[in-house]
């Protein structure tokens, strides 16, 4: 029994970014969640979507329909970075081709190497002109 709680004692450290002697925990980074697309033009495209965690930075993955996030096939990366606090965040991807589907995955960016899971993929099309 004793060896459980301190198990659970870590777990709630680690979700409170605890530091205790060596042992350092990052805070859980949360995905974003309701990955929304909004409107499109002929060569960008505008998103929302909710912050529920700590991430204030995102990387954003736009590619051809069925590409796989985080392996070097996506037509478009970006970094975001939202200066302002608040749970909804919105962004306009630039640079994309007229007339072309598209997905889009986003994650969060909590701290070095501590990024949450990417979101639900989301298709979309850009306008033909």
């Amino acid at each position: 029994m004793k060896s459980h709680r301190i198990i659970v004692m870590l777990i709630s450290l680690a979700i409170a970014g605890v530091t205790y002697g060596q042992a350092s925990f990052e805070p859980a980074c949360v995905a974003a969640e309701d990955v929304l697309f909004i409107e499109a033009s002929a060569n960008a495209a505008t998103f929302s979507w909710l912050a529920p965690g700590l991430g204030s930075s995102w990387h954003i993955e736009i590619g051809k329909i069925g590409f796989e996030p985080g392996q070097a096939q996506f037509t478009r990366k970006y970094y975001f970075r939202q200066l302002e606090q608040g749970n909804t965040c919105t962004f306009t991807a630039e640079g994309l081709k007229a007339d072309t589907p598209y997905m889009i995955y986003v994650r969060s960016s909590c701290g070095m190497y501590n990024f949450s899971d990417w979101s639900t993929p989301v298709m979309f099309q850009t306008a033909r002109y």
